[in-house]
């Protein structure tokens, strides 16, 4: 009984001393962050003229390299004219997912922006830590041959994309906000969370803030693998049949899209596996 309280106490003076250690952490923009986390996007609005700053288009590697690339691209505001939601999925549990957004531009140009942890080289994503302050927060603001095409024919994950039912207005209102979001992680540093501020409701809160929407409180808002159930509920996503048959014509299919392509956007957002 002595030794179980030893071992009891113990396990409780470790979890105080790592909840103390994380929760007097304060976020920072100076450290040695892993490729693809160490610049950080920025976006200029003027009038309608978009410019964006250390837009990422890298060229990845399945061996985890990459041909690092960061560009300054203006884009027309008026000219945004279409939203994607992208889950692409990289277990075998269907909750275990990442989620993003695209933009997309009248002249087929597209804007992809991914909420994602900023990591540290030498530190590896969990869900667990991620609730105690372990790391900072980006917004990740790139092509989609970057951060689509390396899911689709680098990594082998099942991706899909859902098209936004919503107004041009909408889509281009949404997309100032979160520019907002992306210029102040620029200038102040914060912490991503597993629950309060992940790649879900970042985005969700200031949809909320735009359209008459209210995202339900439910285990699938923790779980981005889940999240097309409940955008198929609210009608946010363009239907084609029941949620199940929507999921599947909208897997992207990875044999058929090539990220070196010059109309890799338009392979993804015409070559499925479910026509």
């Amino acid at each position: 009984m002595k030794k179980i309280l030893i071992v009891g106490i113990s396990i409780v003076i470790f979890c105080i001393t790592c909840f103390f250690i994380f929760a007097t952490r304060t976020p920072s923009n100076n450290r040695l962050w892993e490729a693809g986390h160490d610049k950080l996007p920025q976006i200029q609005v003027n009038s309608n003229d978009i410019i964006i700053k250390n837009l990422r288009d890298f060229t990845w590697q399945s061996d985890g390299s990459s041909n690092n690339k960061y560009l300054t691209e203006h884009f027309d505001l008026n000219k945004m004219d279409s939203l994607d939601v992208v889950i692409s999925h990289f277990d075998d549990f269907a909750g275990l997912a990442h989620i993003f957004i695209t933009f997309g531009f009248e002249d087929d140009k597209h804007v992809v922006i991914s909420v994602e942890t900023r990591r540290e080289t030498h530190e590896e994503f969990s869900p667990w830590t991620g609730l105690l302050n372990k790391f900072e927060l980006i917004y990740v603001v790139g092509t989609e041959r970057d951060i689509i095409g390396t899911r689709t024919n680098v990594r082998g994950e099942t991706v899909y994309l859902y098209s936004v039912d919503t107004d041009v207005t909408t889509i281009q209102d949404l997309f100032l906000l979160i520019a907002q979001d992306v210029n102040a992680v620029y200038a102040q540093p914060v912490f991503y969370n597993t629950l309060k501020h992940n790649c879900i409701n970042a985005i969700t809160r200031r949809a909320e803030e735009i359209a008459d929407i209210n995202f339900p409180f439910s285990y699938k808002m923790l779980l981005p693998g889940f999240v097309d159930e409940i955008l198929y509920d609210m009608d946010i996503i363009v239907k084609k049949g029941t949620f199940e048959e929507t999921e599947k014509k909208a897997e992207i299919d990875n044999d058929a899209v090539d990220r070196d392509s010059e109309d890799f956007s338009q392979q993804i957002r015409t070559n499925f596996k479910v026509k």
